[in-house]
């Protein structure tokens, strides 16, 4: 997750500190496009394929569990199954920053950079709620595991409240 932001903030200063061989005027796929495309792949990870194979380890994969477990799925939400709400939005987010970048529209890139931020946090405040529930409410679900995971999401989520 963090890691995801550190490519998409490299971006960043790659497209308004372009001065190297691999610059243009428009940083067309100069280090800026290059650092935005490892952000999305740290997103999506190795594991996902073409299609988004349930093996996937990474944040593409936890809000795909996530959307089934909230009823987030689907283009508008709302679905039990599919592709989440999150990583469309996300989707749709990784390529306007694309298209700033590669226009050299660098200053319209940070609320791009903040959207996604945003996005990337609804599955982790899912995980704190899920596992919150878990040990709280069900006590069959009580385990040394959930509870772990819900500190882990919990621990994630609150610097950022």
């Amino acid at each position: 997750w963090m890691y995801v932001i550190r490519e998409f903030e490299d971006a960043i200063d790659d497209c308004t500190s372009c001065t190297g061989d691999n610059c243009n005027e428009f940083s067309l796929n100069g280090g800026s496009v290059h650092a935005w495309d490892e952000g999305v792949a740290f997103y999506a990870g190795s594991l996902e394929g073409a299609s988004g194979s349930p093996s996937g380890k990474l944040v593409w994969r936890l809000a795909e569990k996530r959307c089934a477990n909230f009823g987030t799925c689907g283009l508008n939400g709302g679905e039990t199954s599919g592709t989440s709400q999150i990583n469309h939005l996300l989707l749709a987010q990784f390529q306007e920053g694309e298209r700033l970048l590669q226009t050299g529209q660098c200053d319209r890139v940070r609320p791009v950079v903040d959207e996604i931020i945003s996005l990337m946090t609804v599955p982790l405040v899912q995980g704190s709620l899920r596992y919150a529930y878990k040990i709280g409410e069900q006590p069959e679900e009580r385990s040394q595991k959930n509870a772990a995971e819900g500190a882990i999401f919990t621990a994630a989520v609150l610097p950022l409240v």
